[in-house]
């Protein structure tokens, strides 16, 4: 049996399991389907750091201005 076929079967036995599992074993086993389908990943990292970043700091500086009047 190649390894093309053995993946095959191996995925469709996984598609078909009685027991749904759990998010860390779906994220483990995603994981593993990607990388056998698709390879490394080969994309830019996004910047969703940064923009969280930006929204933390907004929120705070919301947070520790409320109530506060502008200067005139």
């Amino acid at each position: 049996m190649s390894l093309d076929e053995q993946f095959k079967t191996v995925s469709d036995t996984v598609k078909n399991w009685s027991k749904k599992p759990s998010n860390d074993e779906n994220l483990a086993l995603y994981s593993l389907f990607k990388q056998a389908n698709f390879g490394d990943v080969n994309i830019r990292e996004c910047y969703t750091f940064t923009y969280m970043t930006v929204c933390n700091c907004v929120w705070v500086f919301d947070r520790i201005c409320d109530g506060m009047s502008l200067p005139q």
